[in-house]
């Protein structure tokens, strides 16, 4: 389906005064309804109803109908004053009626007989309980985003405590996560994972318009500042058809406007190292320095008519960061200074040291090689024909127990900067019923690349910048009483660079995990993204229509040019890297048709579109239970390039899958593969309140929700054939290639690497393979299917106290055609049959290919109990999540231990956290009475908060990454394979002190790879270990925080300000908490933990809010 571009980048630009911190949001998508009663419980038809916001005055009316029910769609969150009037009665005005983001609230009003003269005036009681929709969401409100603690200032630290999701405030499980987890972020990913989904298909929203990143799936490209959020709001499970394009959590933002009043804030927030406790795996605290500024001001321009605000938001930083790694011992760099003095090697380690040293669990000369020599023996000859093998030199006279690679601890500082600014502008007008506004956010990052293992070489780290501009334009039309239409134009443009340092030395890996220089990824990367939407909002009688369409298209423009001109080495040990002979040279790229290596353009321009429909029916059967029906259709069209230049894998024909693949071909294509016409996803929800009186609402619901594939699931075709060739030169392959490992003449584009003797780069086969080598492809199935989840819920709310509500869910779902991306061609016993590798495809190596054949299944449930506002001063917040994901993968690209068996690959997810409790709390400390000025000053104005995150560890595998015969006991040239597992060997209930000092697994230390506990299977066979079986560590944590707020009369007008100290403890009892385990038995540190999240933070902040 070939689809027109109705639209072409706009030129505009928005030039707002900074003025306004309000309370209106910048978004219609809450609602307010209910029935209108008499003294006999009878409904009041055409009584007229008025609904007021309290910041803007802006008024909206209607009246009910023939069953007494009135309806207030599209409405923005916030407080209103409800009215009522109707012959024959006295006129009831409701006020303080608070309603929430995307929230359909509501409020049965109950008239007394009398004139409408009269005005009977009572405070709204609205209830807590969700009686209108099916759907389990959870908000965060203003006051939250302001008081709660923030980890790096974002407020997506604070969606983790929504029930029924788990993660942690850490933007993904850094160990520096405080200080980078921060709003400047151009693709910010989201640490969420909702109903048993992968975190890849989370959606996110700012204001309506999609801000999705469409290179990586379930990253935000914009994380507003906490000044200029109004709200928050978080959907797991059974959403409105209105949402579309992912299956998970849904994350709504809500921005502010400017109101009828002026009001401002300004604010400072800092840390430093004398503010920051050390992680076990600091020797000593990095030099590490944040100041965090801010400010917003705003408000009217008329009033009641025009709005204008806007908010900045400074960052100046040093951040610290600490990793244990594995790196060359000093033993071996001074044995290669003395005995290799020529060797590239000893040039590279020599001049690009780095900043630390090995201390501990140090592998000797003779375990690295496995030899069986002892003591000071030499280790004599090592490797083999496959591996590169070492016969004489200085290296095989190296005795067996000198130390050649260890643990140490990384730590260092480096700078982070960045500005984020927005600004707005309202205007109502037609008498109140249209409102147009234009916001634009833009967001500048600099910092330095932390790409492992460059990260340990600090001549590797050069700067990154990173850019974010959103455009966003909304139209609101009011028709009547009862019809709102809403139309959304947005514009996203996200835009970076990653250069590298020293560019003449290649990326170098190693299979036992030796960190080593060199710096592999260089690119240039410009995402736009265009957006339109229309919804509109019609209330008839007892149904509530919403209907509309979305079109949103997608440019995707990448140069990696300088990336694929550099070549990649890997190394079977870091002794055959001190010896200068890696088993593999790949990324060696070149132009097949002329055999020029580093020449082709490889800048690459993806386009992509997506289009949706919807019809909603939110049918109001009786006043206290709703029926809700959607029905969406969603196509998310194959991808183009601008320069029609993709290539793909064609079937030739074949009856099985391995002669498909056999006889498989690469071939240009116009589209990656087929769109299809679109998918039909239809929603079921309800809700029903057996009380009539708002105490207690029993939800559930059911629908299908499909997820757009991410782009990094394709566009490794930029380097296919026959357009492009990349060749791999492996001393492993079935007619060996000796890898030409050396330094580039220049450390600038071209950098002329020295090429490989004897390479073919001309000549295509019949399949369009290079003829005499193998060259890596990654494809995609061309009738590729669309992920989609089976998502459902049961549930219920009961407010147990007067605004307290406690709810239970059972949540459920299956994950169909999840997305992966893996080597199909080979298969077990490939290396022991052909005496090297082979694969089914004898054209090529690697073949990825991306297909939707994952499946996922996730049985689950949540307690939480939450009050509305403040009760006596406490605003408190818990939910209890438990539940089982079970699945192939967690991600799409994930190589299973053999295609042909994903069976085997079945286990609990890597995201998988059997029980969780969080919590968060909020406590006005009570004023002192009597008391002196001075006692007050200090005494009284203190706020209390605290979130709490308590949960079990989550899985992890055991594996074997050593090259065949050590490990690939399957023997299909894929380094992944798990071993068997001894009987008796715990899986789960290990200490802190185990995962620290001992191990997790009783190893005995003369058995190399722990085989005492984990033996080889016999060649050619799989090991009977499971995906994830065993528990890593678990997770408890606590953020506090200390309010004092002083007001002072005398500045900025008659209200003067409000002067707030704020004193914040990340971690505040200080407690280690693991981020994960070393799992390769082949690998240093086996059975240790990989590292910790941060250690206690302390930041103070001074704010003033006029």
């Amino acid at each position: 389906m070939k689809v027109a571009r109705i639209f072409t980048v706009p030129s505009l630009s928005v030039l707002l005064l900074l003025l306004g911190t309000s309370t209106l949001p910048a978004q219609f998508n809450s609602g307010l309804e209910g029935t209108v009663f008499d003294p006999s419980g009878a409904a009041v038809p055409n009584a007229s109803v008025a609904l007021k916001h309290v910041s803007t005055g802006v008024e909206h009316t209607t009246v009910t109908s023939s069953a007494g029910i009135y309806r207030f769609t599209a409405l923005p969150s916030g407080r209103f004053t409800l009215t009522v009037k109707a012959s024959g009665f006295e006129t009831a005005v409701l006020s303080d009626v608070s309603i929430q983001i995307t929230e359909i609230r509501t409020l049965n009003v109950n008239l007394k007989v009398g004139a409408s003269t009269q005005t009977v005036n009572v405070t709204a009681e609205v209830t807590p309980i969700n009686s209108s929709t099916g759907a389990v969401s959870g908000q965060i409100n203003e006051v939250k985003v302001h008081e709660l603690p923030l980890v790096g200032r974002n407020m997506f630290s604070l969606v983790v405590l929504t029930p029924g999701v788990t993660g942690l405030p850490s933007g993904g499980g850094q160990a520096y996560a405080q200080a980078t987890a921060d709003i400047f972020n151009a693709e910010y990913g989201v640490n969420l994972n909702a109903n048993g989904q992968r975190a890849e298909s989370n959606s996110f929203s700012v204001d309506g318009a999609t801000t999705n990143g469409n290179p990586r799936g379930g990253v935000t490209n914009l994380t507003p500042n906490a000044d200029s959020i109004q709200e928050v709001q978080i959907q797991t499970n059974n959403f409105s058809a209105q949402y579309g394009r992912n299956a998970a959590a849904i994350v709504n933002v809500e921005t502010k406007s400017g109101t009828n009043v002026y009001h401002g804030t300004l604010s400072w927030f800092h840390t430093d190292t004398h503010l920051n406790a050390r992680t076990v795996y600091q020797p000593d605290r990095p030099v590490f320095l944040r100041n965090e500024f801010a400010g917003s001001a705003g408000g009217p321009i008329r009033k009641e008519k025009d709005f204008v605000f806007g908010s900045v938001d400074i960052l100046r930083s040093g951040v610290g960061v600490a990793f244990p790694a594995q790196i060359p011992s000093a033993n071996l760099i001074s044995f290669l200074k003395t005995n290799l003095p020529s060797n590239i090697s000893t040039n590279v380690l020599g001049s690009f040291p780095t900043t630390f040293q090995a201390d501990r669990l140090f592998t000797t000369a003779g375990a690295d090689v496995g030899s069986s020599c002892t003591g000071t023996q030499p280790i004599g000859s090592f490797g083999s024909a496959t591996s590169g093998l070492v016969t004489s030199g200085p290296l095989t006279t190296m005795p067996c127990d000198t130390p050649v690679r260890g643990i140490g601890d990384f730590s260092n500082t480096v700078f982070r900067n960045g500005i984020q600014w927005s600004s707005r502008i309202d205007h109502y007008f037609n008498d109140l019923k249209d409102r147009l506004y234009g916001s634009f956010f833009r967001t500048t990052r600099q910092t330095v690349l932390f790409a492992s293992p460059s990260v340990y070489f600090p001549k590797f780290s050069p700067a990154e910048p990173e850019y974010t501009h959103l455009l966003n334009l909304n139209w609101t039309h009011s028709a009547g009483a009862n019809f709102v239409n809403q139309m959304t134009a947005s514009y996203t443009r996200t835009f970076g660079d990653a250069p590298c340092g020293n560019c003449e030395v290649p990326a170098m890996g190693t299979d036992d995990g030796t960190a080593l220089p060199g710096n592999g990824f260089i690119g240039l990367f410009r995402q736009n993204n265009y957006e339109w939407k229309d919804i509109a909002t019609l209330a008839h009688g007892r149904h509530g229509f919403k209907f509309g369409a979305n079109y949103a298209r997608h440019h995707d423009d990448e140069s990696f040019n300088d990336t694929t001109r550099r070549p990649t080495f890997q190394f079977a040990s870091v002794l055959h890297f001190a010896a200068d002979t890696p088993y593999n040279e790949s990324n060696i790229q070149f132009d097949p048709r002329t055999g020029q290596v580093g020449v082709v353009n490889v800048d690459f321009a993806y386009r992509g579109t997506d289009l949706g429909a919807f019809l909603q029916d939110d049918f109001k059967i009786k006043s206290n239970l709703t029926l809700n029906l959607g029905l969406r259709w969603e196509a998310f069209t194959g991808p183009t390039e601008r320069f029609a230049r993709l290539n793909n894998g064609v079937f030739q024909g074949g009856a099985t899958w391995q002669d498909r693949i056999t006889n498989m071909k690469m071939d240009h294509v116009p589209q990656l593969w087929h769109t299809r016409v679109g998918y039909l996803a239809p929603r079921l929800g309800f809700a029903w309140d057996p009380t009539r009186k708002g105490k207690m609402s029993i939800r559930g619901g059911t629908g299908i929700f499909y997820d757009r594939p991410e782009n990094q699931l394709y566009t490794g075709d930029r380097n296919n054939l026959p357009l492009v060739a990349n060749a791999n030169c492996s001393l492993l392959s079935a007619q060996p290639c000796t890898p030409a490992f050396g330094l580039g003449a220049s450390g600038t584009s071209p950098y002329n690497f020295p090429p490989v003797p004897g390479l073919q780069v001309t000549g295509l086969d019949a399949k369009n393979g290079l003829v005499g080598t193998r060259t890596s492809q990654v494809v995609t199935d061309q009738h590729l299917q669309t992920q989609y989840g089976e998502n459902w819920s049961l549930g219920v709310q009961y407010e147990v106290f007067h605004d307290w509500l406690a709810e239970g869910d059972y949540l459920g779902s299956n994950g169909h055609h999840l997305y992966s991306l893996y080597n199909v061609n080979r298969f077990a016993g490939d290396l022991i049959a052909n005496g090297g590798y082979t694969g089914y495809n004898s054209s090529f190596g690697f073949l990825g290919y991306g297909q939707a054949n994952y499946n996922s299944a996730y049985n689950g449930g949540t307690f939480s109990i939450h009050n509305r506002g403040f009760t006596k001063g406490v605003n408190f917040q818990a939910a209890y999540t438990f539940g089982k994901v079970t699945d192939q993968a967690q991600t799409f690209y994930v190589e299973p231990v053999d295609p042909l068996n994903l069976k085997a690959e079945r286990g609990r997810a890597d995201f998988n956290v059997a029980r969780r409790l969080s919590f968060s709390t909020l406590w006005q400390v009570p004023h002192f009475g009597s008391i002196s000025p001075i006692a007050n000053i200090f005494l009284n104005g203190w706020q209390l908060s605290n979130i709490t995150i308590l949960q079990t560890g989550t899985p992890f595998t055991v594996f074997c990454g050593a090259s065949f015969p050590t490990c690939d006991y399957n023997a299909d040239g894929t380094t992944n394979d798990r071993p068997n597992v001894a009987s008796g060997v715990p899986i789960g209930g290990f200490s802190k002190n185990q995962f620290l000092n001992t191990g997790v697994f009783s190893c005995t230390p003369t058995t190399p790879m722990c085989g005492n506990l984990f033996p080889a299977p016999a060649l050619g066979q799989l090991g009977n270990v499971g995906r994830n079986t065993f528990d890593g560590p678990g997770y408890i944590n606590t953020d506090f925080s200390a309010t004092k707020r002083t007001h002072i009369p005398w500045i900025v007008g008659q209200e003067g300000a409000q002067l707030e100290f704020r004193a914040e403890f990340f971690n505040v009892f200080n407690r280690v908490n693991l981020t994960g385990v070393n799992n390769d038995i082949a690998g240093g540190g086996f059975g240790f933990a990989n590292g910790a999240f941060p250690a206690r933070d302390i930041q103070f902040g001074l704010r003033i809010e006029f």
